[in-house]
């Protein structure tokens, strides 16, 4: 008894116990997988992430596009047949005199270009603006590629280190139910020795009963967190996993300062609300060159053909063949009265008011974010003044209950205090445990808050 427990109380702040917990039965023995691993195995099958990455395949496939619409006119390759027959003349008809000179015969007329379609060359950079603004959402897309696969990362480190507290519990109440089992032995020893009563053996067949339950309840927890791990994995739910990487505690280490600077650089919200800022300047400075006579310069076309058409026997050659055709335009518009009022200026208007209010959610993130920052820090510094005192508390508590076990043969009345010093010390194991797993869980939340990098090993 004494030596379980010595064993145990090798656990430190910064390193809780590797776990070998309850898995489900498999022939081959179980998955054995660190956070790493799972990490990888998640990001390559789970399903909710392979939408994540068809998002950005799309997202680049639209800047592609707007790409070559600036910077490349359109090439077409067109070929067109038609065939044409004369089968009679109204009477009557000019056509009926001549219907031997002018009749089609059926034979085909057929051409072959290349068509070069419009470009604009110059219209006072609103076709610049607008690709600086797509070009700008292609950059949040892939931002926002890399705040879903950090936010993915986190959950998945989150249902793993809940199957392995599940795990750690599990192993507390096993103990727990050893030494009640223990007990229960001692009582019915003492029995034998007139120097204990049926109450007190009763009183020992309840707590092992308590303890059984309680094992029970912690298999099924165990089980259902191996269950939403498998999901996150999509494989097979019944899956028996060894989760080797242990749950330990890692202080974040960031000042407010820090933190604060970090989330105006690379949180989420802020980024967005920046992406929004910058695109209302665009579209403002787009409205206000759109109200204006500016002249645009247009590329209109060039087109390279070439055609054959048979008539009566013989070939016609017509004007396109061979025939190069180049056009350009250049056009001023002025609005002035339309869907966007006079001379467009609800329209200009409209544009303001969009930049005015994405600044003003730039400045609201910025706020917020202070509040959510002070707040995270103050969770944290909490969940961290409490870990030592956690630990020595449990390791009080496992010193008095080797000290109780080694009196039992001794001391009549120790029986009850062994109860309670066993109730206390898997009570005050499992708290420390779940204090390291919600510091764990709040400081990734943290870092997803302000856009830091996790540190996984």
């Amino acid at each position: 008894m004494s030596t379980l427990f010595k064993t145990v109380l090798l656990l430190t702040l910064f390193a809780l116990p590797g776990a070998q917990g309850a898995t489900v039965p498999s022939s081959q023995g179980p998955m054995k997988l660190s956070l790493k691993q799972t990490i990888d195995l998640a990001l390559k099958q789970n399903l909710d992430f392979a939408q994540v990455k068809l998002q950005l395949e799309s997202d680049t496939i639209n800047y592609n596009t707007a790409w070559r619409s600036f910077y490349l006119p359109s090439v077409n390759l067109v070929a067109t047949s038609a065939s044409s027959l004369t089968l009679g003349a109204y009477p009557g008809t000019p056509s009926k005199g001549y219907l031997s000179d002018t009749r089609n015969t059926g034979y085909p007329s057929s051409a072959i270009g290349i068509a070069m379609g419009n470009y604009t060359l110059f219209n006072f950079f609103r076709d610049r603006i607008a690709f600086d603004i797509a070009k700008l959402q292609f950059e949040r897309a892939n931002q926002i590629y890399e705040e879903n696969k950090r936010a993915f990362t986190i959950g998945v480190i989150s249902s793993y280190f809940q199957a392995r507290l599940s795990q750690e519990k599990l192993d507390a109440s096993e103990r727990s139910l050893q030494i009640a089992d223990l007990i229960l032995r001692l009582v019915k020893s003492r029995m034998a020795l007139k120097l204990s009563d049926p109450t007190e053996l009763d009183s020992a067949e309840v707590d092992r009963n308590d303890a059984v339950l309680q094992v029970t309840d912690l298999k099924r927890e165990f089980q259902n967190s191996l269950l939403n791990l498998n999901l996150l994995l999509n494989q097979n739910v019944e899956t028996p996993l060894n989760l080797t990487t242990e749950l330990e505690y890692k202080p974040a280490n960031l000042n407010f300062e820090q933190a604060f600077n970090c989330f105006k650089e690379r949180s989420p919200g802020i980024r967005s609300a920046k992406l929004s800022f910058e695109q209302g300047q665009g579209n403002v400075e787009i409205a206000e060159k759109n109200r204006m006579p500016l002249p645009t310069v247009t590329f209109s076309g060039l087109t390279v053909a070439y055609g054959n058409n048979y008539g009566a026997g013989s070939t016609n050659y017509g004007s396109t063949n061979g025939q190069i055709d180049v056009q350009a335009a250049i056009n001023l518009t002025l609005p002035i009265f339309g869907p966007g009022g006079l001379f467009n200026q609800d329209a200009v208007r409209s544009t303001h008011i969009n930049l005015e209010r994405a600044e003003l959610g730039v400045k609201k993130t910025l706020i917020e974010g202070e509040v959510q920052i002070r707040t995270a820090l103050g969770e944290l510094k909490q969940l961290q003044d409490r870990l030592k005192p956690l630990k020595d508390s449990f390791e009080s508590s496992a010193k008095l209950l080797d000290r109780i076990v080694s009196q039992m043969s001794t001391k009549k009345e120790s029986r009850l205090e062994l109860r309670d010093a066993l109730k206390a010390a898997r009570n005050n194991e499992i708290a420390l445990l779940e204090n390291v797993f919600n510091y764990t869980t709040r400081r990734n939340d943290f870092y997803r808050l302000i856009g830091r990098e996790l540190e996984i090993e």
